[in-house]
């Protein structure tokens, strides 16, 4: 009897075509296609961008969803995002490839313009926040090889000076922790995430960096840089910047593109129960 593959070489067998999208699936899913078991792999797939990269390109744009949609992924139980920021749960069944598309209207006869049934950018936009990766991975099924960071601009109040975004840092982790007293989590020994946020920070007129925010439930945020170009420079202004928030760690974070390795910023604040995100990396010389 061959025996059962474990997560990873489970997904090592669907990159290099030796079961299907739908076998992987159907092991993890229930009868209607809803995941029902945690999936840890995932996590050490957060450190092995590449690894990541190739599964997510073996499967297809639903089973894409699937995947980042997930507990591991985003941090956060997939409820959440409709708790937290009102995003419709058929919007997501849409997405992974379980709620049929309403047609209402004929079909027309040269192309569809109007795709009321498709999720709203504003929705890509904030899973491709979530889980690191360009906004064409969530619309089409072979991407460019590409960073891109211009879905910024669909992020609800994005755009933030500098004494905006110190006051959101404050803020939002006080908010954080009030949540984590109020809230029992089935997982307990998972770092639950409390807040992603996408923030363009402007220095002046010609300056701003393209920023991930992310806010644990037990206090203490990462803040990771995702500008193409000039990351060293926008190192230097963050770093002044979080002097207040006591010490901080920096390290750097290799996303799905080759090119781009993004800078990370760790600050554990108030945090007294604090364990390093997976795909950080710390730099040596700093």
């Amino acid at each position: 009897m061959k025996k059962p593959s474990s997560g990873i070489e489970s997904i090592i067998e669907v990159i290099n075509g030796i079961i299907t999208e739908e076998e992987f699936f159907s092991k993890k899913s229930d009868g209607v296609g809803r995941l029902i078991v945690d999936l840890p792999e995932l996590l050490i797939l957060k450190k092995q961008p590449i690894l990541f990269r190739e599964f997510l390109l073996s499967v297809s744009l639903a089973g894409r969803f699937k995947i980042l949609l997930t507990k591991e992924i985003l941090g956060m139980p997939q409820k959440s995002l409709y708790t937290k920021y009102g995003i419709p749960n058929d919007a997501l069944r849409f997405l992974k490839g379980l709620q049929p598309v309403a047609n209402s209207s004929p079909m027309p006869e040269i192309r569809k313009i109007n795709l009321v049934s498709s999720p709203r950018i504003e929705i890509l936009a904030t899973i491709a926040l979530f889980s690191r990766l360009p906004i064409t991975w969530l619309l089409e099924e072979t991407p460019e090889n590409k960073w891109t960071t211009e879905y910024f601009y669909y992020l609800p109040d994005a755009h933030l000076n500098l004494d905006q975004f110190i006051d959101l840092l404050k803020i939002t982790e006080e908010q954080a922790l009030q949540y984590s007293q109020t809230k029992l989590h089935s997982r307990p020994d998972f770092q639950y995430v409390y807040d992603v946020r996408g923030v363009i920070l402007h220095f002046n007129e010609s300056e701003k960096l393209y920023l991930r925010l992310l806010f644990w439930e037990q206090g203490g945020f990462a803040i990771e840089i995702f500008n193409k170009q000039k990351q060293l420079q926008g190192f230097w202004q963050l770093k002044s910047l979080l002097k207040h928030f006591g010490s901080i760690e920096v390290g750097y974070c290799q996303t799905v593109i080759n090119s781009q390795i993004n800078i990370m910023f760790i600050v554990k604040s108030t945090s007294t129960n604090f364990s390093y995100p997976t795909e950080f990396q710390q730099f040596n010389f700093l």
